[in-house]
């Protein structure tokens, strides 16, 4: 047998089958709203599916091992906390005073991260919405078995938003500035506080022009910006560690155009959307567009810093807005032509979640998945 990582053909089918299991769940919430079973038996099906898969090297993430190792040492004076945000250093500590247990670790985690995902649909995504972009939502999940305490800090975000939705706003602060302490990447989520307060308070989202406006300025203002704090952190704060200066380096002399593959997706979100998107915005929508915006505003810093990993936080924002525009664009077609519709953007996006698995399982060793007994 070949030493992982390696391609698994099982797996990937595997994955395709968790990601339509999972849309079939939300399809169902969406349907009666009042009824949250099918999401509690999703959330169950992702946790396990986490929970379950055996870890070693190169087998079920890249980092996986490396996290249960700081796990499993966190009690040891000489752990390696000392590069670590001091949240996720006391969440391991914690953790590792109940049990040594990398399968009670993993249950944890897994559950925050899956969680998370579910509460967020819960809360934000409408009644007048399409099951099937949630296809993909398997994907973040799975990058997760490498990043897990990226997407534990993106778990905390989400809680974050759907505290702010429910106008918990001190709740929401507090949380956005945990992620920051759990990974300090989440630092650039902080000011979405700003631009929602001014989102909110001028109406921008009442008018489709205006908004794109202010979106195109404020990418331009944030990119001069990002690069100008880039060039100083690396002219004059030589003493920065050598992981963030790899980061902070590694995006420099190329063009954004290089990033293509990360900028995308969310440019024919954009695009669909400014086609489709007249008075389907209510309160409850824009609160979910302002999201997606800011995710689409901060992304060429987020290159620029080398923080491709801010691409998962809002992942499933993003996954929601297309689950509005699919819903909105469907209803311009004649009933009879819908299941044909239907079908189209089924395939797309099994396509979509095969062609973005394929090109990341090598390097963040999710194949091939194996049970922890096996």
């Amino acid at each position: 047998m070949p030493t992982p990582p390696y391609y698994s053909f099982s797996s990937l089918c595997l994955y395709i089958m968790i990601g339509f299991i999972g849309s079939c769940c939300v399809h169902s919430f969406i349907k009666n709203q009042n009824n949250s079973k099918s999401l509690y038996l999703i959330t169950i099906i992702y946790i396990l599916f986490a929970v379950l898969r055996k870890v070693g090297v190169g087998l079920g993430g890249a980092d996986a091992l490396n996290y249960e190792s700081i796990f499993l040492d966190s009690l040891k004076e000489d752990s390696r906390f000392a590069t670590l945000e001091f949240i996720f250093e006391y969440y391991n500590r914690f953790l590792r005073l109940l049990t040594s247990s990398t399968i009670v670790y993993r249950l944890v985690s897994y559950s925050i991260i899956a969680c998370s995902y579910f509460v967020f649909i819960k809360n934000v995504c409408p009644r007048k919405a399409s099951s099937i972009p949630y296809i993909l939502l398997v994907f973040p999940f799975i990058l997760s078995f490498n990043t897990m305490r990226s997407s534990l800090a993106a778990s905390i975000i989400l809680f974050g938003l759907v505290s702010l939705k429910n106008k918990r706003i001190i709740i929401s602060i507090l949380l956005f500035i945990s992620a920051v302490f759990i990974h300090r990447m989440s630092i650039i989520f902080l000011p979405y506080f700003c631009f929602y307060f001014f989102y909110t308070t001028f109406h921008i989202y009442d008018n489709k022009k205006r908004l794109l406006l202010i979106t195109v300025l404020l990418i331009i203002a944030i990119t001069l910006c990002a690069t100008a704090l880039r060039n100083y952190i690396v002219n004059f704060l030589p003493s920065i560690s050598s992981t963030d200066s790899y980061y902070i380096t590694s995006n420099i002399g190329q063009s954004v155009f290089s990033y293509i593959s990360y900028l995308l997706p969310l440019l024919l979100l954009m695009v669909f959307w400014f086609i489709v998107s007249d008075n389907i915005f209510n309160k409850q929508n824009a609160f979910l567009l302002s999201i997606v915006l800011y995710d689409v505003i901060i992304s060429p810093a987020s290159f620029i810093f080398g923080m491709w990993r801010t691409n998962e936080y809002l992942y499933i924002a993003r996954l929601t807005l297309w689950a509005v525009l699919i819903y909105k664009f469907r209803k311009e077609f004649h009933i009879t032509s819908r299941p044909i519709i239907n079908s189209i953007f089924v395939l797309c996006f099994m396509i979509w979640l095969y062609n973005r698995i394929n090109a990341t399982w090598e390097d963040s060793a999710i194949m091939p998945y194996q049970l922890t007994w096996c």
